[in-house]
Parts: structure tokens; C-alpha cells; sequence
């Protein structure tokens, strides 16, 4: 008896399969697969965190405009999106990031998540080169508190 229920779950097992698989699509030979998208930081968010923590939002102001940044994002509706209310933004861009590790993200590797509406390859490319680490930290601090 139990060798005949195994036979029937198998069958079964195998029509069920039959049966999801002949409703989807045929694979294309010539296509390669594409991978899943998933929200993970290419750097240490933990370490960004941090280092966020411990920053001086005081020099923020400073740094914001000594780097340009004012220029794109000072005015409502500018090049690049809006200071004002950013934390709040920034802790909903991109599941999974935190407000300080997606501006870290926004900063250092621009393209990485393009803001909808927004153009690609506008925001410097090598701010991550030129602006020392505790400068971005207290920078990314003082845009927490906007």
C-alpha cells in the first residue's frame, strides 16, 4: 500500500509540474538571464553608520557649499533634488538603506540609484576621491538634520 501511495504522489508530483511549467514562457536561447536586483550596499553600511554617528553636522553648512552641492540641490525644484526635508526622503529611497547610507551611496557613487525624474551622469562622479571621510560624514551628519 505504501508503495502505491509513493507511486501516485510521484505522478502526481510530476503532472503538477507538467502542468506550472507548461504555462510559462519558453526560455530563449538567445538571451542571457539578468540577474535580481537587490538592495545591498557595495561598501560597509555598518562602518557608514558609524561614522555618521560620531560626525560634526555643525560643518555641514559649510561643506555643503565649499563642494557646490548648493548649486543643484539649495533651490526647490533644482538639477538635483531638494535639501530640505532630505533625511526624510533618504530613509525611503531604497529598501533596505538607511537615510545615511543611501546619501553615503548618493554621494560616493551617484548612479548607483537614480532619483525618478532626475537625470543619470549629472551629480560629480569623484566626490568620493576628493572630499576627505570625515568631510562626507559631517556633510551627510548636517543633510540628516534638513
Amino acid at each position: 500500500m505504501g508503495t502505491v501511495l509513493a507511486g501516485i504522489f510521484v505522478v502526481g508530483g510530476i503532472a503538477g509540474a507538467i502542468s506550472v511549467f507548461s504555462i510559462l514562457p519558453p526560455l530563449n536561447p538567445n538571451t542571457t538571464p539578468t540577474a535580481v536586483l537587490v538592495n545591498t550596499p557595495s561598501f560597509d553600511a555598518a562602518l557608514v553608520e558609524a561614522n555618521v554617528s560620531r560626525a560634526n553636522p555643525a560643518r555641514g553648512s559649510a561643506l555643503f557649499s565649499e563642494y557646490g552641492c548648493s548649486a543643484c540641490h539649495g533651490v526647490p525644484n533644482g538639477t538635483g533634488p531638494y535639501v530640505q526635508g532630505l533625511d526624510q526622503r533618504a530613509a525611503t529611497r531604497r529598501p533596505g538603506y538607511s537615510a545615511a547610507v543611501y546619501l553615503y551611496e548618493s554621494i560616493t557613487d551617484p548612479n548607483a540609484f537614480i532619483v525618478p525624474n532626475y537625470p543619470a551622469n549629472v551629480m560629480p562622479q569623484n566626490f568620493k576621491a576628493i572630499i576627505p571621510p570625515d568631510s562626507l560624514y559631517d556633510l551627510i551628519a548636517w543633510l540628516l538634520t534638513q
